[in-house]
């Protein structure tokens, strides 16, 4: 069972890895904790850690709209998570 689990892992950070879209999981102080290669790619950056370290306020950076930014932080305060919402870059 115990090994199922690492290879369901292993398998997870791979697919992360290696994926053509850009995928990224935020802090609640809207910050990225985690970007793949794609995402830093697709923005111009030479590595994750590179994105990570200049963009210091993802509302500003994809959430132009500020009635899109009020529906997101609504949603984010009632459900405590915004899971598979989309961003416009």
């Amino acid at each position: 069972m115990e090994n199922d689990w690492m290879r369901a892992k292993e398998i997870s950070r791979s697919l992360y890895e290696s994926a053509v879209l850009g995928i990224y999981l935020t802090s609640a102080a809207g910050r990225y904790a985690m970007v793949n290669p794609a995402l830093a790619h697709i923005l111009g950056y030479n590595s994750p850690e590179d994105l990570i370290n200049t963009i210091t306020d993802i509302d500003r950076h994809f959430l132009a709209d500020p009635l899109r930014q009020g529906e997101f932080h609504h949603h984010l305060e009632e459900t405590g998570s915004a899971k598979n919402s989309e961003a416009e870059i």
